[in-house]
């Protein structure tokens, strides 16, 4: 499927959600002023278009992978998802334009890239769930039972391996200047440092966030000790998403950025954890590795 079709896909019936009135569409609003964040209403860059549907295709393809839904399932709850709050999104943002079905704008990307992840975390939040879903021609069925547990952790792994996948090998004919790989027994922590920042770049130069800064960086000299360091990530394309993932509890978040790196240390050999805190403006990241 070229850019042009997935972009249809990823927005096909939204605008003729955004005109629906009532008391339905007050019920929304209601509900979004109480659950969610304040608007964005800041200046953001637009997204180059290939890397807004790397980030979204990566989630999509790898919920496909995991097998804890069956697609069909997926995309009716998705499409359901986007248009039960759409209405009130956009009345939430005006007199801002939201372009919707563009995923170049940042507006729209927040808004559908929470969509997508809310019904993400709902779909995980239902338990061990059996289904049968068409194989090819023969119709054939195939049953799975999920790993409830584990389900949160590898959606965020697969998403970031993917993401990062595309970063260092290109997609869609683009390329994105990742980082190269680092041999994982003699990198040392100053190397890993130099490859994390090359992907927060690429956040930046292809228009996800205005700027990502790293400071505090304390990097242990024997690599023994774990090493440090903080992020902070400027006028994020996924400002409004994380914040309102977070107000509903998710058990998966949009947390881009923070998952390509977390999938970059594995890649190099390396044990990470971090702590993200979402703000109006500003995403903070906290990390240590080893």
């Amino acid at each position: 499927m070229d850019l042009v079709r997935r972009r249809a896909a990823l927005g096909a019936g939204a605008a003729a959600w955004a005109t629906h009135g009532g008391k339905r569409a007050e019920a929304k609003q209601d509900w979004m002023r109480v659950s969610t964040p304040e608007p964005v209403r800041y200046p953001r860059k637009r997204l180059n278009e290939a890397f807004a549907v790397l980030l979204m295709r990566a989630a999509y393809e790898s919920v496909d992978e995991l097998g804890f839904v069956s697609m069909d399932a997926f995309q009716k709850a998705f499409w359901l998802q986007r248009r039960s709050e759409q209405e009130a999104y956009l009345q939430q943002h005006a007199p801002l334009r939201v372009d919707v079905g563009q995923l170049s704008d940042p507006l729209y990307f927040d808004y559908i890239s929470y969509a997508q992840w809310q019904t993400i975390d709902r779909q995980l939040r239902r338990g061990r769930a059996v289904f049968q879903e068409k194989q090819g021609a023969d119709d054939a069925t195939k049953t799975t039972v999920p790993n409830d547990a584990s389900l949160p952790s590898a959606l965020h792994r697969s998403v970031g391996d993917k993401i990062l996948h595309g970063l260092q090998e290109g997609y869609q004919d683009d390329t994105f200047d990742g980082p190269a790989r680092l041999d994982r027994v003699s990198s040392r922590p100053e190397d890993v440092m130099v490859g994390v920042k090359k992907i927060l770049q690429v956040f930046v130069d292809r228009g996800f966030c205005l700027q990502c800064v790293v400071d505090d960086v304390v990097l242990s000299e024997d690599d023994v000790e774990a090493s440090q360091y903080h992020v902070r990530v400027e006028g994020a394309a996924n400002a409004w998403a994380v914040q309102a993932l977070q107000s509903h509890d998710a058990k998966v978040r949009n947390y881009y950025d923070a998952l390509v790196v977390d999938a970059y240390m594995r890649q190099c050999g390396r044990s990470a954890t971090y702590d993200v805190r979402p703000r109006t403006s500003t995403i903070h990241e906290t990390w240590r590795f080893a």
